[in-house]
């Protein structure tokens, strides 16, 4: 089957929905070619799709790569606001240059000039309080 893609991984949910197995350590969330989603442990997911495990793993591992790369370039960019918008002068027009660099779904994109949004967001990210 083509037109699959790993969207998640989680041990939040151990129960295969192929299979029925229960107690998994953890399962994959994916998005099929008809939009439809589902958990199922790394070998149904394979078969489900109809690719190896080992190519399934590979999947997982290329999903794993690109969330943390998300996540690193987030906390770059957080660590970027922090220190313009926390107090530093010309921090506005800064925040209108920098914005097109910003990662998608951030809170402060749309509209553009809820600072406090985007401090929040940012120290979220940062784990800062």
């Amino acid at each position: 089957m083509a037109g699959w893609q790993v969207i998640g991984i989680t041990d939040e949910r151990t129960e295969c929905e192929v299979c029925g197995k229960i107690e998994l350590r953890s399962t994959v969330l994916l998005e099929l070619e008809d939009g439809s989603q589902i958990y199922a442990g790394t070998t149904c997911a394979a078969r489900k799709v109809r690719v190896t495990t080992g190519q399934m793993r590979g999947a997982i591992d290329a999903f794993v790569v690109r969330r943390e790369i998300e996540r690193s370039r987030n906390r770059r960019v957080a660590r970027d606001i922090v220190r313009v918008l926390g107090g530093c002068q010309g921090g506005r027009e800064m925040f209108h240059a920098w914005r097109a660099e910003w990662p998608e779904g951030a809170p402060f994109v749309q509209p553009a000039e809820k600072f406090s949004e985007c401090l929040a967001w940012s120290r979220e990210i940062l784990g800062a309080n």
